[in-house]
């Protein structure tokens, strides 16, 4: 906000958009006391009239009195009736539970019922619970299908024309058009969007064991033709992303086409690419195969730290970023190496590691592999 209006911005700007808002009504709606007094040490009409009133009315509906004293002290039209308080006023804190008010600065209430960055892992959870049952029906009763014992290759084909149903329900089934998957990062997952993850995860579990004509492993050969997926997948990207945004003649349906072509294009494109440049065993290559879900696990709040801690530091954004990233990465891989590798913690990531001894006094000894 300094910038901008170091910039030249109007202080008093009304947003046609927003009913007329200034940005001193905002600051007032979301309990901002800080930025309340940034904007009128800059000049802000704390009489502004907007549709739904003054400032200092938006400070009365959710109830933050500091603001409605700041806005007073700096010429608001009082509101309180003769010798009365804030409570006083018929609509004060009406709209208290519309807007998170500035004492919960850490969001606390948004983090306990949300899973942001752990959805994934939360999703898995869910995938292997689902995937057990089906292992154990399939354990039980599968006898009964082992008279044609290709189904599994062919369920694992059809999953992919499969994917268009949930794809189709996303964002509210084209009403607001959106490219790739909606989000759902609540403790109970949003089903459809459960259903688009557990087509690939079944994808996944039916290709483990799979089969090629020779009896070769599946997966070996499933993308070797990445060469021709990967060009293929480019051309259907920006149609996918045309479809859905831009043309007004295209329909959802059209536009699902696309996504679900464009995501399994690039799938076995990926496959056959790294089955292609990482088919050696690569000892860094696993070590940070190894380290990977610890890192995925504790990165956001050492990011959120690094964040507010360099925010205010006079270097290009590029240079900041790229110390946030490089930094967290070198320190929780430093802790990986020296807390959980060969920890319980460790094990349970990626089984068991034993620490490389050093070279006894034999030249014939060789160090125990990590």
């Amino acid at each position: 906000v300094e910038r901008l209006l170091d910039g030249g911005t109007d202080v008093n700007a009304a947003n046609p958009d927003d009913r007329g808002n200034t940005p001193l009504h905002i600051a007032a709606y979301s309990g901002n006391a800080e930025l309340t007094e940034l904007l009128l040490e800059r000049g802000a009409d704390p009489n502004a009239m907007a549709a739904d009133g003054q400032p200092l009315s938006y400070a009365v509906f959710v109830g933050n009195r500091a603001i409605a004293e700041q806005l007073v002290a700096a010429g608001a039209i009082d509101l309180r009736p003769p010798g009365g308080d804030w409570e006083d006023i018929e609509y004060w804190a009406a709209g208290a539970d519309s807007v998170i008010q500035e004492e919960d600065v850490l969001g606390l209430e948004s983090w306990l019922s949300n899973l942001y960055h752990l959805w994934f892992l939360w999703f898995l959870l869910w995938l292997v619970a689902g995937f057990a049952v089906v292992a154990f029906l399939v354990d039980r009763f599968g006898k009964t299908m082992d008279t044609h014992t290709a189904w599994p290759t062919y369920l694992m084909w059809g999953l992919i024309p499969l994917t268009l149903i949930p794809q189709l329900l996303m964002g509210d089934g084209g009403e607001v058009p959106v490219f790739g998957p909606d989000t759902s990062t609540g403790l109970i997952p949003v089903w459809h969007v459960l259903a688009y993850y557990a087509v690939f995860f079944g994808f996944g579990a039916l290709l483990y064991d799979a089969a090629d004509r020779t009896g070769a492993p599946l997966v070996e050969s499933i993308g070797h033709r990445w060469v021709l997926w990967f060009p293929l997948a480019t051309i259907v990207f920006p149609l996918a992303i045309g479809l859905t945004f831009e043309w007004e003649s295209a329909t959802w349906l059209q536009a699902s086409i696309a996504q679900v072509a464009f995501a399994w294009l690039a799938i076995f494109g990926l496959m056959g690419l790294f089955r292609t440049i990482l088919a050696k065993e690569r000892r860094g290559v696993r070590y940070l195969s190894d380290s990977s879900y610890w890192l995925y696990l504790t990165h956001l709040p050492l990011v959120i730290i690094a964040q507010s801690w360099v925010r205010n530091w006079d270097l290009p954004a590029w240079m900041k970023f790229g110390g946030i990233t490089f930094g967290v990465t070198a320190l929780l891989l430093v802790a990986y190496q020296l807390f959980v590798r060969y920890s319980p913690i460790g094990t349970m990531l990626n089984g068991k590691r034993t620490r490389p001894k050093r070279a006894a006094t034999d030249p014939h000894h060789k160090p125990v592999k990590a």
